[in-house]
């Protein structure tokens, strides 16, 4: 296993970064052991799987999670508003960085991530290949 640490500077698309890294560094399998830091806006796909929550205000990210393949991610996302609620879900294009994000993977060095398209859920599911 090896750890990458990260950041992320103001105007940055959060997921298109992630992805960047782990295509620059050659990583075929990660997971994001955390990510720390603000957005100014948050597109989010919500739990029915198809619609998109919009935000465009100063969010602070609280939770960051999910795998990298070499052919695409499966990353979740948590923001808080300045109120304290906090809002969650799939993270899609188009959330972009406020002051920063801190990001650490850990690669798995003896295994590769890829998505294949599940008949049974009609996704790309994660497949799992020892090296």
């Amino acid at each position: 296993m090896m750890i990458h640490t990260f950041r992320l500077k103001p105007g940055n698309d959060l997921k298109a970064s992630i992805q960047n890294y782990a295509k620059k560094h050659g990583i075929q399998a990660a997971g994001i052991l955390t990510g720390v830091g603000s957005l100014t806006h948050a597109v989010i796909r919500v739990a029915d799987g198809q619609t998109l929550m919009r935000c465009s205000e100063e969010m602070e990210i609280v939770s960051l999670g999910g795998t990298i393949a070499q052919n695409g991610c499966h990353i979740h996302l948590s923001v808080s508003r300045t109120d304290g609620s906090c809002v969650g879900g799939h993270l899609c294009d188009g959330c972009i960085i406020n002051t920063t994000a801190e990001i650490m993977l850990i690669q798995l060095t003896d295994t590769c991530f890829t998505r294949q398209l599940d008949p049974e859920t009609g996704c790309k599911e994660l497949t799992i290949q020892k090296l």
